[in-house]
């Protein structure tokens, strides 16, 4: 049996607009954010929606269909001089999280700390959530890295990740 959960359209209203922020607070464009039904595990894509006045009140329905399952892709995007896009979320004690593009912009990353590291297994990790696939964040660890500097010298750098950055904020090995 499912159970319907019932919420008003303020809650819906008030659920956009914290999203809105959010995606402002990140350097999103609401516009470039998909949104999906997600039922049992599986996500949909809406194909049509309804709003309905009668005697129990207001009624809003999102209908979907198995056969539009969605599988979102962000677009790979580079910069023109290199590197990858990383905008910073500011550093913490443990690590330093941005933002990326693409989760293969984020394999990439991970492959280029795995080689300057001289290691398989670092701790800076990529943090892709297939559920959360426009959320893909890079999060290089303050074990391994002088995550305030990399931070700044991102930034500074117009929020591009390069081999020259990540290397001059390597720490010493103990």
């Amino acid at each position: 049996m499912n159970k319907q959960e019932v919420i008003t359209l303020q809650n819906l209203i008030e659920w956009v607009e914290d999203w809105r922020q959010t995606c402002s607070l990140n350097n999103f464009s609401p516009a470039d954010v998909p949104m999906f039904i997600e039922n049992g595990g599986r996500r949909y894509r809406p194909f049509s929606g309804k709003l309905g006045f009668g005697s129990k009140g207001v009624a809003v329905s999102i209908e979907y269909s198995d056969s539009d399952i969605v599988r979102f892709e962000p677009k790979d995007e580079r910069p023109e001089g290199g590197g990858e896009y990383w905008h910073s979320r500011g550093a913490g004690s443990y690590n330093v999280s941005g933002f990326i593009k693409s989760k293969v912009a984020g394999e990439r990353l991970l492959r280029m700390v795995k080689y300057i590291l001289e290691t398989d297994e670092p701790k800076t990790l990529l943090d892709y959530r297939e559920s959360e696939p426009h959320w893909i964040q890079f999060k290089f660890s303050a074990e391994e890295f002088d995550v305030e500097r990399l931070s700044y010298m991102a930034e500074a750098n117009g929020d591009i990740i390069t081999e020259e950055i990540v290397r001059q904020c390597v720490k010493p090995q103990k």
